[in-house]
């Protein structure tokens, strides 16, 4: 009998367990920025990062997650406050 694959919730380039995600689903893509659900949901209502569907699924690719992260401000020694104003 041939023994059934495990299911895994979102699509990989090949499907070799260590295989590195195309896809995430909202918790992944949360837990991978390190924010909540609902602060991706808002992210992605201003357009800040791309959702796509597939189905009934909301799903976030890895690169438009990356290019997020990688597009944030970095704040330096020189500019502990990266130009916001104290309050």
């Amino acid at each position: 009998m041939r023994e059934r694959s495990r299911t895994i919730d979102y699509w990989t380039k090949d499907s070799s367990p260590d295989a590195e995600p195309l896809l995430l689903n909202e918790r992944r893509a949360a837990k991978m920025l390190g924010i909540c659900g609902r602060t991706l949901f808002d992210l992605q209502k201003r357009g800040e990062i791309t959702a796509r569907r597939l189905g009934g699924r909301k799903l976030y690719h890895i690169d438009d997650i990356r290019n997020y992260a990688n597009g944030l401000p970095i704040i330096t020694s020189e500019n502990p406050n990266n130009g916001k104003a104290k309050h």
